[in-house]
């Protein structure tokens, strides 16, 4: 994995759950700068937020199907979020 020294370096704990032989319909180098925009996006602002307010450095995704049907993909992570007024 592209992060993986950096994500043990700053002790952030990620985990992927769900089926992983998912097919999407896209081109590959557009699925991979999704997620390694949101990776490194989280790692920024984990690694910039003040260690007193984050009890658990997390970067968390859950790929969700039903009868092998992609029904979600769920990316969260322990940062601080983005502020109300700008969603």
């Amino acid at each position: 994995m592209v992060f993986e020294h950096e994500l043990n370096k700053l002790a952030i704990e990620w985990t992927i759950s769900g089926d992983r032989e998912i097919r999407l319909i896209g081109y590959k180098q557009d699925i991979a700068a999704i997620f390694t925009n949101l990776i490194d996006n989280s790692i920024y602002w984990i690694s910039n937020t003040n260690e007193n307010t984050l009890e658990i450095k997390s970067i968390k995704v859950d790929i969700v199907t039903a009868d092998g049907v992609l029904k979600e993909i769920s990316f969260k992570d322990s940062g601080p979020g983005i502020e109300e007024n700008l969603i």
